[in-house]
């Protein structure tokens, strides 16, 4: 009964949650009034996301979270992430307390769902970032053959984003929409720059700048720090094979212990109870996390080599 209460309130909130992220969504095309009610439910529950996360976008951040989501490509709002990373792990916590009643769990696994999305927002903004400088070469061979062939730079920029896959292309688009309002092309590429906080993409708005200042041939220009790139985009390739060792050593070590722990929750529960009834075991839990959590921030620093 415990268990089909908890599935029904963690179904209930990630529905409401769901309906609200989907409000954006093209609606049936089933008439007039399907669509007004589909869009009078969506504004409805978008309004109570908005009440719900109002303290925690307070103070700027709402600008900072739209920034991240902006860098890895997720179309939601701050206060859409901010009721996923709140809602869920609440619920998933109830859940698991409502399942076996253990306190000490349920807050353990409350904590590391709101962590995970924010983990895993990191990861998809590096992600795309490598992406990104990987095929900045290629998209400057495009834009400079473009040049070459007589195009002007917005009609050169308009190549690239038609040409390039994502997330170049994507990033692109957005240059080209910008240049097209008046905006300097040495500007428009320097927001992807500082987007993204990309050295390469910073030598190639420097590049542009200079040469929109001093005058000559853009494409003569590009052509010159396109081997720079390229030989970056190795060296970074080489420091990712001698560092893949240790990064695969950080990571086994890091969820070994978690799952000795699981498997000895599995098979052997008595075991391992007293680590969740007793408050040495709460101590040693948390001790534990503490030194596990230092050790990867270490581990990071060192397989971690800028160029």
């Amino acid at each position: 009964m415990a268990g089909l209460l908890a599935a029904l309130m963690v179904g209930g909130g990630l529905l409401i949650l769901t309906l609200g992220l989907g409000a954006r969504l093209a609606p049936p095309a089933d008439g007039a009034a399907l669509e007004a009610d589909f869009e009078e439910i969506g504004t409805r529950i978008e309004r109570l996301i908005d009440q719900f996360t109002a303290p925690l976008v307070a103070g700027g951040r709402a600008t900072r979270t739209a920034d991240q989501l902006l860098r890895a490509d997720i179309n939601l709002r701050p206060q859409e992430w901010y009721a996923f990373r709140v809602l869920v792990p609440m619920l998933a916590g109830l859940w698991v307390f409502l399942l076996n009643g253990i306190l000490p769990i349920a807050i353990a696994i409350g904590m590391l769902m709101y962590l995970v999305p924010g983990l895993l927002l990191r990861a998809r903004r590096h992600s795309r970032r490598a992406a990104l400088v990987r095929q900045l070469p290629e998209a400057l061979v495009i834009m400079t053959n473009s040049l070459e062939s007589g195009s002007t730079v917005l009609q050169a920029l308009e190549v690239v984003a038609e040409t390039m896959t994502a997330p170049m292309g994507d990033e692109f688009v957005r240059v080209t929409r910008e240049v097209s309002l008046g905006v300097p092309a040495d500007e428009a590429l320097g927001h992807i720059a500082s987007r993204f906080e990309s050295k390469d993409f910073a030598i190639v708005v420097s590049a542009v700048q200079l040469n929109r200042q001093m005058g000559g041939s853009l494409a003569e220009v590009l052509k010159s720090i396109i081997e720079t790139l390229r030989d970056r985009v190795r060296l970074a390739d080489r420091i990712r094979v001698l560092t893949a060792q240790s990064r695969a050593s950080a990571y086994i070590v890091s969820g070994l212990p978690f799952g000795v722990a699981v498997i000895l929750l599995v098979i052997a529960p008595g075991y391992m109870a007293p680590m969740f009834t007793n408050p040495i075991g709460y101590a040693a839990i948390l001790l534990a996390l503490l030194l596990f959590s230092l050790a990867w921030v270490v581990m990071g620093r060192i397989t971690n080599i800028e160029l």
